[in-house]
């Protein structure tokens, strides 16, 4: 059975907006990229819903990037096999050809939109839009508030970490991973108006899953440890960082073995596997910073919340757009649209 992947190229981050999308759709790898461009409620994810959905059915394997602010959008669609992507080229990840007709191929909905409907929303849409822009700028100075919290708690926290102990059980677990592959980067979590979520894409394709158990953010320390151990050994592997401090790997994916290391929090996975944090770490010295480390997870999560809440005013104000460019879309042009791209990729 063809594989399914499902995973962010972009975060909310501490950092602002994070992204890989260069990487994700690069120019120079993929022999056709299609540009899609269109306002909100215009129709671009059900269009690459069906492009996604039509290589499904032909048993192809594809690769759905949920947009990072609401996971039931679309990004983009990669069909492997196919060589070809399609993906959203408007703000925030707005893109031009680099190599216009050899790789990529714009496709326009905004044709489809009947101009005078929009002239007379111009108000809502300029007051919509922009108070959309301030939320989302807002949950970014929560996001990087949290980050410091984060930082500041992992900081603390290595006063108790035995850096040598976890280092030889890291370069285990390296020594047992398959050499080959290439190091790519992307996110499994994200941040938006529903809170943090993550997808299951590699907890469901692994045959091996790795917890790393872990309530002190020092997971992310023993994650760095095996990430610079198998790279040392050429097993190379998806990094996935986190959303908050993406300096952070919050799991790793080793295709080549199908093997999935993830930091579990609460410990309750189910893994047959599972790294406690716990081994490396001396209580006694745990002791001393505890009560920083409870007041700094506090913070954190306060923050998370208030990012939370920045986001959901902002989606409020998407979906009011969504309503207002939906009204005044011609659907049928969004229809003959896909067809055409449909046509071409799958002939």
């Amino acid at each position: 059975m063809a594989d399914i992947e499902r995973y962010f190229a972009a975060a909310n981050s501490g950092e602002g907006f994070y992204s890989f999308f260069g990487e994700v759709f690069d120019r120079k790898r993929l022999d056709r990229i299609y540009l899609l461009r269109g306002g909100p409620g215009t129709g671009k994810s059900t269009l690459m819903k069906k492009i996604g959905k039509r290589a499904e059915a032909e048993g192809l394997s594809v690769q759905y990037v949920p947009c990072s602010s609401d996971i039931g959008s679309l990004d983009g669609v990669i069909i492997p096999e196919k060589s070809t992507a399609i993906f959203d080229a408007t703000a925030p990840h707005s893109a031009e050809p680099s190599y216009p007709g050899a790789v990529e191929v714009t496709a326009e909905l905004y044709p489809a939109l009947i101009t005078i409907a929009l002239r007379g929303k111009r108000d809502e849409i300029i007051a919509f839009s922009d108070t959309a822009k301030r939320e989302t700028t807002a949950a970014g100075e929560y996001l990087s508030a949290a980050a410091r919290m984060k930082r500041e708690a992992i900081t603390e926290a290595k006063h108790a970490f035995d850096s040598e102990k976890a280092a030889r059980a890291a370069k285990r677990e390296a020594a047992a991973l398959s050499v080959g592959g290439e190091e790519k980067h992307r996110f499994i979590s994200s941040i938006d108006k529903d809170g943090r979520k993550s997808l299951d894409t590699y907890l469901r394709l692994a045959k091996t899953k790795v917890a790393v158990t872990d309530k002190f953010g020092l997971g992310h320390e023993l994650l760095r440890l095996i990430l610079a151990f198998s790279r040392e050994r050429g097993a190379h592997c998806t990094v996935f960082p986190d959303p908050v401090t993406p300096e952070y790997p919050e799991a790793l994916w080793f295709e080549k073995d199908r093997t999935y290391y993830f930091i579990d929090p609460e410990g309750d996975s189910g893994c047959e596997k599972r790294l406690n944090i716990m081994r490396f770490v001396s209580r006694k010295r745990l002791a001393t910073v505890r009560g920083k480390l409870r007041f700094a997870a506090r913070c954190g999560a306060a923050l998370e919340e208030g990012a939370v809440k920045c986001f959901m005013r902002a989606a409020d104000c998407h979906a009011e757009l969504e309503e207002i460019y939906s009204s005044a879309m011609d659907f049928r042009f969004a229809d003959m649209l896909s067809e055409k791209i449909i046509s071409e990729i799958f002939g």
